[in-house]
């Protein structure tokens, strides 16, 4: 999976746009395809998140 933490600008993505201080959590395997129209600066962390999600037990 990959976080994104908007720290100034906006981020965009085919699925909508992200001023700063958003915080955009992505699944393992998911694909977004991103581009920004002014300056913009993210912090990316990846490779964190577990492949899935824990089993549920009642």
């Amino acid at each position: 999976g990959e976080e994104i933490f908007v720290l100034s600008g906006e981020f965009r993505d085919e699925l909508g746009t992200y001023p700063a201080l958003s915080w955009i959590r992505s699944p393992h395997m998911s694909e977004h395809f991103p581009f920004v129209e002014q300056e913009t600066i993210i912090w990316v962390k990846t490779g964190h998140l577990p492949l899935q999600a824990p089993a549920q037990h009642s």
